[in-house]
């Protein structure tokens, strides 16, 4: 997990304690197959590279029985071919574009909803409010690029008019200019896509500063983090993300897991540890179910 570096620590902590509440309420119910469970977790640092490297060494040289998935889109992609190449069931809880999925891998399991229409639920309320034109920015990223690709798409199939459609090279600290281009465009509905909580809140201060003041702002995915919040306090408000879960929903279990979380952790749970928790129960009831830790028997 990314445990640390700039890109992924806040989500991946939040993702780290999933993994481990799943592992302590495994073991309040006596494990797996009659033994403990034990997660042995590796820091990424934010690093596809280091990532790949580290599930590596989990499965060769610590030889363990099952591994789950690291945080995001970015990561999941660079180690997806290590668990095809090893034929070994890896549940990827945290990653969510479809690019992933269509490549033929068979040893990948999927969680979550795919993520490239995470912007359908702002273009609706647009479109039923009779606003028109939409603006997109995103990171030259996998996850932003899907997502804004998606967006553009789903605009116009709903008869919203896309004025501008700009991507922003990874690393980008000052965005005054591309923003200055999105203003002249005057859009009702200004989309962000970005996999960095930073270019987010960096955005959005520069936009006020701007007095650039869209109708509707959607910033996907990570507008759901509480710290986008904590970050921004009141120029947070009015802007609009999608989420995969929510504390107050009334799924069975939620509301057991939100309070367990809390109590171990001393702080509520993000969306992230949500995510790691399912995939973790997950693929433990597939474990149950197969009687094994073996790969084939578990797809």
């Amino acid at each position: 997990m990314s445990i640390t570096g700039k890109a992924y620590s806040v989500q991946g902590g939040y993702g780290r304690e999933g993994y481990l509440l799943c592992q302590k309420h495994l073991n309040m119910q006596g494990g797996l197959l009659g033994r403990p469970v034990e997660f042995l977790i590796y820091d990424d640092e934010s690093d596809e590279k280091t990532a790949a490297r580290l599930y590596e060494r989990l499965i060769v040289e610590d030889k363990v029985d099952a591994i789950l998935g690291p945080y995001g889109t970015a990561i999941t992609e660079a180690v997806a071919d290590i668990p095809d190449k090893h034929r070994k069931v890896m549940v990827a809880a945290n990653a969510a574009t479809s690019s992933i999925w269509e490549k033929g891998r068979r040893y990948l399991i999927m969680v979550l909803a795919p993520v490239d229409s995470a912007a359908s639920g702002a273009l609706d309320l647009a479109a039923r409010n009779g606003l028109k034109k939409v603006a997109i920015i995103n990171q030259d990223a996998l996850l932003p690029k899907a997502v804004a690709k998606t967006t553009n798409e789903l605009a116009k199939s709903k008869g919203l008019d896309v004025v501008a459609f700009e991507a922003y090279p990874d690393g980008t600290s000052d965005f005054s200019p591309l923003l200055k281009k999105m203003q002249e465009t005057a859009p009702d509905l200004l989309v962000i896509a970005s996999v960095r909580l930073d270019d987010h809140v960096t955005i959005l201060r520069q936009m006020r500063g701007m007095n650039f003041d869209a109708k509707m702002v959607s910033n996907l995915p990570y507008g759901l983090l509480p710290e986008f919040y904590q970050q921004l306090g009141k120029d947070a408000e009015f802007v609009y993300s999608a989420t995969f879960w929510e504390a107050g929903l009334p799924n069975p279990g939620n509301r057991d897991f939100v309070a367990a979380y809390q109590s171990e952790f001393n702080r509520a749970p993000a969306v992230q540890s949500a995510n790691s928790y399912a995939g973790c129960q997950l693929f433990a009831e597939a474990v149950r179910q197969a009687g094994t830790t073996g790969s084939e028997k578990l797809r």
